[in-house]
């Protein structure tokens, strides 16, 4: 512990640059809440709703397969979920094409296959289904369940986008960003992060707050930076929340304040951001922002250790 406390000041502050000088985008193939929880029902309608779906009603069907998806009003099963959101689905609605879809990517009552949900992804976003033509995007830009393409990502991003659908936004913005599928171009890159930004997506809000800082495609401004990192945090995203006590750690673009960064970090920490679990550790260790305790600064840095297989070895040097 003696090592730890001899170098812990500056480490503190090598950890607060580190975190300003890692810039990251990612799409990442991420599934939106879907088959929204059914709200229950009387017997009598649920008794209803068995003889419409028997004799062939989709909605019937569809709200069925909600039914026993989230068991209300019937046994829980996946199964039965699957079969009555089959049914639904071969009867050409989009939605129901789009949640079998679903169920199929994850295997939910069924045998996952990405080949199976891309194909009814498929027809549902021919149909116009803005979330199927999102996941098309996702599924071409990974190769998940088709041959993984840029081009065919952004022409499917593109569609979803034209219907408001902001995840779209926001992933038109990373490949124009990055130069995927299209010329590089941090103007564009920048549009759509702001639209989808202004319509509270955090990712899109934590994107732009990197074009602010670090100066790219926009004059830099630490204070811009700050606001729309603060958005970003604000909805619970670690890496922002990091950003945002690395910034009242160094009055980067805000009042400084070491109990600020500390509440800050401690958030992402609890999340389990390897680097917020060893900079709380740090904060711990030398009373920044917090009572001073090794035994806490100890601990985050162990949890921090344990991530070390995701690249993060800065812990295991503390406690060595």
């Amino acid at each position: 512990m003696k090592r730890v406390l001899n170098t812990s000041k500056k480490l503190v502050k090598g950890c607060a640059t580190t975190l300003l000088l890692t810039c990251i985008f990612s799409t990442g193939f991420i599934e939106d809440a879907w088959c929204t929880q059914h709200k229950g029902t009387s017997q009598t309608s649920l008794q209803e709703t068995f003889k419409k779906a028997r004799q062939g009603d989709a909605e019937a069907q569809y709200d069925l397969g909600l039914r026993y998806l989230h068991g209300e009003g019937v046994k829980q099963s996946d199964t039965e979920a699957f079969s009555w959101m089959q049914k639904a689905a071969k009867q050409g609605n989009a939605k129901n094409q789009y949640h079998l879809g679903m169920m199929y990517l994850r295997g939910v009552g069924v045998k996952q296959s990405y080949i199976t949900a891309f194909s009814w992804y498929h027809k549902a976003a021919e149909q116009g289904h803005a979330t199927a033509q999102y996941y098309l995007g996702l599924m071409s830009y990974e190769g998940k369940g088709t041959k993984q393409s840029y081009t065919t990502a952004l022409a499917w991003y593109h569609k979803a986008a034209k219907q408001g659908y902001v995840k779209a936004l926001y992933n038109l913005g990373v490949m124009h960003y990055r130069g995927q599928g299209v010329k590089q171009s941090y103007d564009k890159a920048i549009s759509w992060y702001r639209n989808a930004a202004e319509q509270g997506d955090a990712r899109a809000q934590q994107s732009l707050a990197f074009m602010y800082l670090y100066g790219k495609g926009l004059p830099q401004s630490d204070r811009k930076a700050f606001i729309w990192m603060l958005k970003a945090a604000e909805q619970g995203l670690p890496k922002a929340q990091s950003y945002v006590a690395a910034m009242y750690e160094t009055g980067k673009g805000v009042e400084q304040s070491s109990t600020k960064a500390f509440q800050w970090c401690r958030k992402a920490a609890e999340q389990g951001f390897a680097p917020a679990q060893y900079h709380l550790g740090s904060l711990y260790l030398e009373g920044h922002g917090v009572k001073k305790s090794e035994v806490a600064a100890n601990r985050w840095f162990r949890r921090a250790a344990q991530q070390a297989k995701q690249g993060y070895t800065k812990a295991h040097e503390q406690l060595k």
